[in-house]
């Protein structure tokens, strides 16, 4: 319509009322499918990435940390599943220092890996979310003599006893569940051990599972 009467004003060139209409009804049409695709793409974008299980008959066990800088301790949270996404266990620790947090990732895969020798459970996935410690086991030649791989290789010689196990990569943001136990390890004891779902996860569980 403002072209219409830009055209009769500017040029005195009426314009018919079809093609107004013929008009207007295609510069909606582009916008309503310039919306929608970015509607589509947003959407894409926001989609969440689900954890997901490990095979049939093996376990996975999710690690993460959390620093607390005021408390000056590093939380350490360690969930277990099966091939269904059931809970089969779980367990929370603080310990002293705020560590780098490549470091306090290595010692909570290091503790999760003697936590579940101890609970007598083999064929499992250890997953945590930096990258650098898959790297370095699948690297076999690499050498660290720093606190890193220092505590990355006292993993190597006990991973032997967990059969079939090994270490893989996951996203923050699907190993929401061993994150909220990292952070409420604060609230409990030095080490807890769960044997039910505990409040902080249930939900996340549930979810995972659906």
């Amino acid at each position: 319509m403002w072209h219409s009467r830009n055209a009769l004003h500017w040029s005195n060139t009426p314009w018919n009322p079809d093609e107004i209409n013929i008009r207007a009804s295609s510069m909606l049409h582009d916008w309503a499918t310039a919306n929608r695709i970015d509607l589509v793409q947003h959407t894409k974008t926001q989609t969440r990435q689900w954890w997901s299980p490990p095979p049939q008959g093996s376990f996975k066990c999710n690690i993460a940390t959390h620093s607390f800088l005021v408390e000056g301790l590093t939380g350490i949270g360690i969930c277990i599943r099966d091939h269904q996404g059931a809970f089969v266990r779980a367990h929370s620790t603080t310990i002293k220092g705020c560590l780098e947090p490549h470091v306090s990732k290595a010692f909570a895969l290091l503790h999760a890996i003697n936590w579940t020798h101890n609970q007598n459970l083999e064929d499992i996935i250890f997953e945590t979310d930096c990258n650098r410690i898959p790297s370095y086991f699948s690297n076999h030649h690499s050498v660290d003599i720093t606190e890193f791989g220092c505590l990355l290789d006292q993993c190597k010689p006990i991973m032997v006893n967990p059969l079939n196990s090994h270490v893989s990569f996951s996203p923050r943001f699907t190993n929401i569940v061993a994150h909220k136990l990292a952070k409420a390890a604060i609230e409990n004891a030095n080490h807890c051990d769960f044997f039910h779902i505990p409040n902080c996860i249930i939900y996340d569980i549930l979810n995972d599972m659906s």
